[in-house]
């Protein structure tokens, strides 16, 4: 009898440990299918704006450039050697009221993207 009850036991042990790897299993490929489709969202917008747009800069929240655009620096004859990567866009503007004007449209996009992300559908 105490053979059985330790045999049920482990059976009991190893349906919980198998319940318990499969939810594991789940939540990882949850993850890489997230992380697959963040990636493929994320190219088939630059896609859609590199055909429609001279050229497509990734700004980080302080509106650094983070990433290399070959196409900006050939937009600006810019030297081959030098990197946008750090910089703001208004770094390569000629006029002050250009990189204000820029500044005020940039400003002024967020406020109303955030609060279309409010208002919901």
């Amino acid at each position: 009898q105490i053979f059985v009850m330790g045999q049920v036991t482990i059976s009991i042990l190893a349906i919980i440990f198998g319940c318990a790897m499969r939810g594991f299993k789940l939540a990882t490929l949850s993850r890489q299918l997230e992380h697959c489709l963040t990636k493929r969202f994320h190219a088939a917008h630059e896609m859609l704006l590199g055909t429609i747009c001279d050229a497509v800069l990734e700004l980080d929240e302080d509106l650094n450039i983070v990433a290399e655009s070959p196409a900006l620096a050939s937009l600006i004859a810019m030297r081959p050697s030098r990197s946008g990567m750090g910089m703001k866009p208004q770094d390569f503007m000629s006029t002050q009221e250009d990189r204000d004007l820029f500044v005020s449209q940039i400003a002024h996009a967020s406020v109303d993207s955030f609060d279309a992300v409010e208002a919901g559908p």
